[in-house]
């Protein structure tokens, strides 16, 4: 939808700007898609102030809000926004009181035996690891 060059429309009394405003913008301009505002070169930046107050008074509401624009705005990452959207309306209320993390950190992995003793190695060292199992033999074998 392209917006009309002249879109500006102040409503003046004798005191300044009237006290019920009207919409600067015509009433076919319904929405307006975020994105296309970055190619709205030849507006000013005042135009683009009152673009800003009518979408913000109501008057001109956004439509297709991308992840990106939506993460600018409230100053999250989008993946940060993209776990909050999983989340169900109970976790979501948990998340805004602090009663949970929004990401639930991973259980720890539980090592097999083998993994355990090859971090065991890795901590003390073959030799002394041989060494703890022979003397666990020698107590094992005075005790039967």
């Amino acid at each position: 939808m392209e917006l009309p060059q002249h879109i500006v429309k102040l409503v003046m009394n004798g005191n300044g700007f009237d006290a019920t405003p009207e919409p600067s913008f015509p009433a076919k301009t319904r929405c307006i898609d975020p994105r296309s505002l970055a190619h709205k070169k030849r507006l000013s930046k005042a135009a683009r102030a009152i673009l800003g107050a009518e979408i913000l008074d109501g008057n001109i509401p956004l439509t297709n809000l991308t992840r990106a624009v939506v993460a600018t705005v409230v100053g999250a990452s989008t993946g940060y926004i993209d776990k909050a959207r999983q989340l169900s309306p109970e976790a979501r209320q948990d998340v805004v009181h602090e009663k949970r993390p929004l990401v639930l950190p991973k259980p720890p992995r539980v090592l097999g035996p083998q993994e355990r003793l090859a971090a065991i190695v890795d901590e003390i060292g073959l030799d002394r690891v041989l060494n703890l199992l022979n003397s666990f033999e020698l107590t094992n074998a005075v005790a039967a």
